[in-house]
């Protein structure tokens, strides 16, 4: 089974969408590939974060009005046990595997011009990874999706992008509940997978992104 491990958990101590937790899982044998989210900062770089902001010193600060150097300088922990946001390229240029790199872009329409930029600019630097490319964002992939020379992909849910044209994708990134909905040939990455019941609904899929491969192998 080719497990991708979502948000870099697993079974481990560190934080998700963490270099520490990147590290962690693409060590791991049964482990195929990892999953992040990245999002771009005020000055258009890529960090690797979830949520569209994060708290520092008891303050929202949002990532997209926020300078790179101040995204990934916040200490987002204790000053013994210190926790910060990575940048996506201070992770990249470590990676030393063949294995899937997937990275979800959460872009809002207004950045992207920006994101399709940025993320050009790091596919060619880094092409010597295995980099799948994907969002929910409909026009960002379409559009990178068109240049004919990355592996891109649509974020489907059981709501979003479901009517959508799938053509032009390498391949589809399908919720357990859309799995079925879509046929087609293209690879098929299932997510959240963090039971044996849900892995039993979505036979037939390429990989499976899930929290928790250390129960499912």
């Amino acid at each position: 089974m080719n497990f991708i491990a979502h948000r870099a958990l697993d079974n481990h101590s560190y934080g998700e969408n963490t270099k520490e937790a990147v590290f962690e899982v693409l060590d791991k044998t049964y482990i195929k590939g990892v999953e992040l989210d990245i999002r771009l900062t005020k000055d258009h770089k890529f960090v690797v974060h979830h949520n569209s902001s994060y708290r520092y010193l008891g303050i929202r600060q949002f990532i997209k009005n926020t300078t790179y150097q101040n995204v990934i300088n916040d200490n987002l922990g204790t000053k013994d046990k210190p926790r910060y946001i990575s940048g996506l390229e201070d992770i990249l240029k470590e990676i030393k595997t063949d294995k899937l790199i997937v990275l979800d872009i959460k872009a809002s329409d207004d950045e992207e011009e920006f994101a399709i930029k940025e993320i050009k600019k790091i596919l060619n630097k880094y092409r010597y990874l295995n980099i799948f490319l994907c969002s929910f964002n409909y026009n960002i992939v379409n559009k990178m999706a068109k240049y004919g020379k990355y592996n891109v992909g649509l974020i489907v849910s059981d709501i979003l992008n479901k009517n959508k044209n799938i053509d032009v994708f390498n391949f589809l990134s399908l919720s357990k509940n859309a799995f079925h909905d879509i046929k087609t040939d293209k690879i098929k990455m299932a997510w959240t997978i963090n039971t044996r019941e849900d892995l039993a609904k979505v036979k037939g899929a390429n990989y499976i992104i899930t929290d928790k491969a250390y129960l499912l192998e």
